[in-house]
C-alpha cells in the first residue's frame, strides 16, 4: 500500500528532537570502560594510553592523509599481534569512542523528478516512511509516483533511498562554533564589528531597521565589567552563505556541489580560517545535482525546489525563533552555566557566477543579460559573449533589451542602464513601490524582474533571470546586493589572468598583434625569477609566469598581481606604454579589492567612498584602453560585474576583501577532495570525514589528550609559551631574559624607568593577529621563514589628496589619472631582530633593523619603493605597529639598493 507523503519538514515536537539529538548522548558504564581502557598495558605508567586518546590519535592521522579503511584495519591487526597492543580498537570501535555520528542520518531524500523533497528523519526511522511516494500533480492531473526508497536493501539488510543529499544545517555548524572558548571571545570583541566592515554598509543598516535595531544592539554584562572591560553580548547575528562545485577526482569527472557557512560577528582578520567555516550540505554528482535532469528543466529548478528547500526553512526558523547556546566564555568567566538564546540571519550568498546563477536564478555567462545588477545587455561578438560600451555605446539587441527600439544603444555605465525602464515593463502590471523613479539597481527591482517571469509576463531572456529564487523566502535577505561581487573569480581568474595569457601564451590568438610580448622579453621576465626568494611561510611560492601560467590558482594571480610583477615592471613600460598603463589601472582595482589591508584606517565613510570610486575608475579605464586597443579576450562578463558594481557593492557590504570567495574555495578544496578514483561514493566519503572531524574537534574542546597535534608541533608541551596572552598580540615560545645595556639610548627611548628595573624576555617568534612572524635571530630558520616586515610609522598621519576633499567631484582629475596604488598609511621597511614582552604589563615590543626609503621618480611611476639597505637605522616599536610581511627584490646590479614587494594579503585572505 503506497502513502502519500506531503509532509516536507517536521513539525515542532519534531525539530526539538532532532536538536536534542545532536548533544552528545550520555555514555554508559560500559562505554565509559571501553573509553578508558588501556592500549598498551606492557608499557611504563608515564607512556600509558587510554583507547579514547589513542581513538583521537588514529582518526586525526587518518583525516590528515587520507588513510583508507583497510589500511587503518590492517595497522590494528598489527599492532594486536606484534606489539602487545591487546586493547588496540578497530577504525569501528575508534568511531564509537569519538562517538562520530553516522552520515546516513543527515540524508534528506528527494523526487527523482526534482518535484520535491521529503522532511529529513534519522534512518531508524526509514522503515516507517518505506511506502512514501511523491504525489506531485503534473500537468495533466496525474499525480508523480516516484517512490522514496527502491524495492531492494542493501547488503545489511537496509532500505535504499532513491536519491538523496547531504544536508548537515546551519543549527549543527552554530553549536560546532560555540563549542569551543574562543568563537564566542572573538564574538565579544569590540574590533568583531568594525565600522570599516560589512557592519557599517548600508546591508547592515538596513537590516537593523527591519529587525527593530536588534542587530546592532550591544549589551554589557554588569558581573564582567571588571573583568573584561571589551566584552559586548551580541544576541543577534549575520552568516555568509556560499556554495561551489567541485570536481573530487584527480583522473575522472565527477562533480560534486558543497555548501558552507561562515559567522560575520568575529573579526574580520580570523574570520576566513577553516574553523569557522563549516560544511552544511553536499550536493551529489556526478553533475552537482542535475543527473538524469528532465530535459526542459532548467539546473537552478533543482536548486529551488530540492537544495535549497531545508537550508531557506532553517533560516527563516533561525530568525524568528533563534537557538539556544552555551557560551563557554562568559561561563568560565562567571563561574557557571551562562546560555542564551541566538537569533541568525542570512547577509549574503558568495560563490562564482554558475554557482551563484543556481541559487539566484540568474542568467550566467551564457546569456546576454548575465548583469543580474543592472538592466545592461552585452552583444554576441562570434559565438562569444562581450559586455563592451568601455569606449563607445553598445548595441543592445532587440531580443533581451528592456528598454524598446527607442534607446538601441547605450553605454557601459549610462545612468539609465541602473535606473531602468520607464513606465509599466508588461501593461497588465503596475510598477511595484521601490522600481521606478531610483537611480540605481536595487531589491525591489530584481524582485520585481522575478515575479514578472513566475507569472510569464516577461521572457526569461529580456529579465536575465528565471522564477522566484530560494532565497527570496529568507527573510530580509537583499535580492540585489545579498549576492556579493565574485571579486576573486571575477578579477584573478576572469581578468587578470586572460589579460596576462593574452601577453604571453604561446597559444593566444594574440600573437599576431602588438600587444603580443617577443620572446626576448619573456626570456628576460624568466631570468628574473631567480632572483626571486620565497620564503617557506609566504603561501603558494613563485613560479616562472612564462612557463607556469596554466597551472597557476588563484592565489598564485593574487600574489603575482600584488607582489611579484614588480619584478617586472619596467620590462613592460619599456616595451608597450598602453599595456603598462593598463595593467597599473588594472592592478589598482585589485590591490584595492583584495590587498588593502590596513590601508584606509580611521576612514570616514565618506573618505573610503572616495577611494571606492577611485578604484572603480581604474577598473573602467583599463576596460576602455583594453576595447580601443582591440584586446577583447578580457571584455567579458567578469569584467562588467566588477567596473560596473564595484563602488556600488562597498557601499552595501563594506570593503570587499572582507567579503569574497578564498574562504569558500578553502572550505571546498578541504572538503571535497577525494582524489583516490577508486572510492566508490564520494560524497558519503566527504560527509564521513566531516562527522569525524567535528567529532574529533568535540574532544579535544572537551580537554582529551591530543597527541597528534603535541608530535607536529614538536611536543610543544614541554615547551609552553611564557607570554599568557590571549588577545591578537603574543610573544611565542620559552623566551629568554634580555640582556640590555645599562643606559641604552635605544631603549630609554620607549621605557619610562631603567630596564635595570624591569624583567624584560626576549622572544624570536611572535602572533599577530593571527600571524606568525618570525624574526633573524631565529636560529637555523632563516632560509624558511620571512623576517622581512612592513611597520607603521607612528609620526605620520594618513593622508588624502587636497583637492578630493575641496572638489564637489567624488574624484579629482589628478587622481583619477594616477596609476599609482594608494596607501595611505606611512610605512617603515626592515627586518626584524626580535619580539620582547615587558614581565607583567600587556607591552610588546619589536625589534627592527630599517631602511633609508630612495624612491625616486622613476620608482614612483614603476609603481614601487626602493630601499638602501646600506642605510640602517635599528628602532623598537610596538608590536601593534606591525603591518605585514615583505620580501625584498635585488638583482646583481641594484648594488646595496632593493625594490619593496609588500605582501598585504599575506595570511588575511
Amino acid at each position: 500500500m503506497q502513502r502519500l507523503s506531503s509532509e516536507l519538514y517536521p513539525s515542532d515536537d519534531e525539530l526539538e528532537q532532532t536538536a536534542a539529538s545532536l548533544h552528545p548522548v550520555v555514555t554508559s558504564t560500559a562505554a565509559e570502560a571501553r573509553e578508558r581502557a588501556v592500549v598498551f598495558p606492557d608499557v611504563s605508567d608515564d607512556k600509558k594510553l587510554i583507547a579514547q586518546e589513542y581513538a583521537l590519535y588514529r582518526l586525526r592521522f587518518k583525516l590528515k592523509h587520507k588513510q583508507t579503511d583497510a589500511a587503518f584495519n590492517k595497522e590494528t591487526k598489527f599492532l594486536r599481534t606484534f606489539a602487545g597492543g591487546a586493547n588496540v580498537p578497530s577504525y569501528e570501535m575508534c568511531k564509537k569512542i569519538v562517538k562520530m555520528e553516522d552520515p546516513m542520518d543527515y540524508t534528506i531524500h528527494f523526487c527523482p523528478q526534482y518535484h520535491r523533497c521529503w522532511k529529513q528523519i534519522k534512518q531508524a526511522e526509514w522503515p516507517n516512511h518505506e511506502n512514501d511516494v511523491c504525489g506531485h500533480i503534473m500537468r495533466d492531473g496525474s499525480t508523480c509516483g516516484q517512490r522514496r526508497f527502491l524495492n531492494r536493501r542493501d547488503a545489511k539488510n537496509r532500505l535504499v533511498p532513491t536519491k538523496y543529499f547531504y544536508y548537515f544545517g546551519v543549527k549543527k555548524a552554530i553549536q560546532e562554533w560555540f563549542a569551543t572558548i574562543d568563537f564566542p571571545r572573538l564574538r565579544s570583541r569590540l574590533d568583531a564589528r568594525s565600522k570599516d566592515d560589512i557592519w557599517g554598509g548600508k546591508r547592515v543598516k538596513e537590516m537593523n531597521e527591519k529587525l527593530g535595531r536588534k542587530l546592532l544592539c550591544d549589551e554589557i554584562l554588569e558581573e564582567l565589567k571588571d573583568v573584561d572591560p571589551e566584552f559586548r553580548l551580541r544576541r543577534r547575528c549575520i552568516l555568509d552563505m556560499g556554495c561551489d562545485g567541485i570536481q573530487v577526482f584527480k583522473n575522472r569527472v565527477w562533480g560534486v556541489g558543497l555548501m558552507v557557512i561562515r559567522p560575520f560577528g568575529i573579526p574580520a582578520y580570523c574570520r576566513g580560517q577553516g574553523r569557522f567555516t563549516k560544511l552544511i550540505g553536499i550536493i551529489p554528482g556526478p553533475k552537482e545535482g542535475v543527473d538524469n535532469m528532465p530535459p526542459t528543466f532548467k539546473h537552478c529548478e533543482a536548486y529551488r525546489k530540492v537544495f535549497m528547500v531545508p537550508f531557506v526553512e532553517e533560516m527563516k526558523e533561525l530568525s524568528q525563533q533563534g537557538i539556544l547556546v552555551k557560551d563557554l566564555y562568559v561561563s568560565q568567566m562567571l563561574n557557571k552555566d551562562f546560555e542564551y538564546r541566538m537569533f541568525y540571519d542570512l547577509a549574503t550568498c558568495t560563490g562564482d557566477t554558475p554557482a551563484r546563477g543556481k541559487i539566484a536564478c540568474t542568467y550566467t555567462q551564457a546569456g546576454l543579460r548575465g548583469d543580474q545588477y543592472s538592466y545592461f545587455s552585452a552583444c554576441s561578438v562570434g559565438n562569444k559573449r562581450k559586455y563592451m560600451g568601455y569606449s563607445e555605446a553598445q548595441e543592445q539587441p532587440a531580443n533581451t533589451s528592456m528598454f524598446g527600439a527607442d534607446i538601441n544603444k547605450l553605454t557601459a555605465f549610462d545612468p539609465r542602464v541602473y535606473a531602468g525602464p520607464k513606465g509599466r515593463i508588461h501593461p497588465s502590471r503596475a510598477r511595484e513601490e521601490g522600481t521606478e523613479g531610483t537611480e540605481g539597481f536595487n531589491h525591489a527591482k530584481a524582485l520585481e524582474l522575478h515575479r514578472l517571469v513566475e507569472d510569464k509576463l516577461l521572457s526569461p531572456e529580456k529579465a536575465g533571470r528565471y522564477g522566484l529564487p530560494p532565497l527570496a523566502q529568507v527573510p530580509h535577505f537583499d535580492l540585489c546586493w545579498g549576492y556579493a561581487l565574485p571579486v576573486v573569480h571575477a578579477l584573478l581568474w576572469g581578468v587578470c589572468k586572460k589579460f596576462w595569457l593574452a601577453l604571453i601564451d604561446e597559444d593566444s590568438k594574440n600573437r599576431n598583434t602588438d600587444h603580443y610580448m617577443p620572446k626576448k622579453l619573456r626570456d628576460e621576465i624568466q631570468a628574473r625569477a631567480a632572483f626571486v626568494k620565497c620564503p617557506h611561510d609566504t603561501g603558494r611560492p613563485y613560479l616562472d609566469i612564462v612557463k607556469y601560467k596554466k597551472t597557476w590558482k588563484m592565489e598564485n594571480w593574487l600574489h603575482f598581481a600584488e607582489t611579484y610583477c614588480l619584478a617586472f615592471h619596467d620590462i613592460l613600460a619599456d616595451w608597450n606604454p598602453w599595456i603598462f598603463k593598463a595593467w597599473f589601472h588594472l592592478r589598482c582595482a585589485i590591490m584595492h579589492c583584495l590587498s588593502s589591508y590596513g590601508w584606509y584606517e580611521n576612514f570616514t565613510p565618506e573618505r573610503f567612498h572616495h577611494v571606492s570610486f577611485k578604484a572603480q575608475e581604474h577598473l573602467r579605464e583599463f576596460a576602455k584602453l583594453c576595447q580601443i586597443n582591440k584586446l577583447e579576450d578580457v571584455l567579458t562578463l567578469n569584467l562588467r560585474l566588477i567596473s560596473a558594481h564595484l563602488a556600488e557593492s562597498e557601499q552595501y557590504l563594506g570593503p570587499l576583501r572582507n567579503v569574497h570567495e578564498f574562504p569558500l574555495e578553502r572550505a571546498v578544496q578541504a572538503y571535497g577532495k577525494v582524489g583516490d578514483a577508486s572510492v566508490r561514493h564520494p560524497e558519503k566519503y566527504i560527509a564521513n570525514r566531516y562527522l569525524l572531524e567535528i567529532a574529533c574537534n568535540r574532544l579535544i574542546a572537551k580537554g582529551v589528550r591530543d597527541i597528534y597535534s603535541e608530535l607536529e608541533n614538536g611536543n610543544s608541551t614541554t615547551n609552553d609559551d611564557r607570554d599568557d596572552g590571549s588577545g591578537e598580540l603574543k610573544c611565542l615560545g620559552s623566551g629568554k631574559p634580555a640582556n640590555i645595556e645599562q643606559g641604552s639610548q635605544l631603549w630609554s627611548q620607549v621605557l619610562s624607568t631603567s630596564a635595570a628595573d624591569l624583567t624584560i624576555l626576549e622572544f624570536t617568534r611572535a602572533s599577530i593577529r593571527n600571524e606568525e612572524v618570525h624574526s633573524i635571530a631565529n636560529t637555523g630558520r632563516e632560509s624558511r621563514h620571512s623576517y622581512s616586515v612592513c611597520v607603521k610609522d607612528p609620526s605620520h598621519e594618513p593622508t588624502m589628496c587636497t583637492a578630493c576633499e575641496r572638489s564637489q567631484r567624488r574624484v579629482c582629475q589628478e587622481c583619477a589619472k594616477s596609476v599609482t596604488p594608494v596607501d595611505h598609511c606611512a610605512s617603515i621597511y626592515g627586518n626584524v631582530l626580535g619580539f620582547y614582552k615587558i614581565a607583567g604589563t600587556d607591552t610588546r615590543l619589536l625589534k627592527i633593523e630599517c631602511y633609508d626609503i630612495v624612491t625616486d621618480a622613476k620608482d614612483r611611476r614603476l609603481g614601487y619603493e626602493r630601499v638602501d639597505m646600506a642605510q640602517k637605522t635599528i628602532k623598537l616599536m610596538p608590536l601593534e605597529t606591525f603591518r605585514h610581511k615583505l620580501q625584498f627584490f635585488q638583482t646583481l646590479d641594484m648594488q646595496s639598493t632593493a625594490i619593496v614587494m609588500n605582501q598585504w594579503s599575506l595570511g588575511k585572505t
